[in-house]
């Protein structure tokens, strides 16, 4: 299993390396902001050409690589708040259960 707190601090140090503000939470957000307008842009791309095999299958990996990107920008963000985002995760997951069940 691929531990998140690990791929946080990887990107983290990643980013840092590329001249990245990554102790700016507000700027770590608009990057993510600006990731989910590709992301948008790739699902668009993915669901034109869906029906053609070969280039569906190109525009699905370039979909699900920026969806990547919204994430890994998000693990980017908890590392630099020092939070464990596999702890949040998990209750994050025991809260939604419990809307599901009824009780918020």
């Amino acid at each position: 299993m691929i531990n998140l707190n690990e791929v946080a601090e990887k990107n983290y140090q990643s980013a840092k390396a590329r001249g990245y503000k990554v102790d700016s939470v507000l700027s770590d957000l608009k990057a993510a902001a600006g990731e989910i307008v590709e992301v948008a842009a790739a699902c668009s791309s993915w669901l034109e050409f869906s029906d053609s095999d070969i280039v569906g299958e190109k525009y699905e990996w370039l979909f699900q690589l920026e969806v990547a990107d919204v994430i890994m920008c998000m693990l980017t963000v908890s590392h630099a708040m020092k939070w464990d985002i596999e702890d949040i995760l998990q209750k994050c997951l025991v809260k939604n259960e419990q809307r599901i069940k009824g009780g918020e």
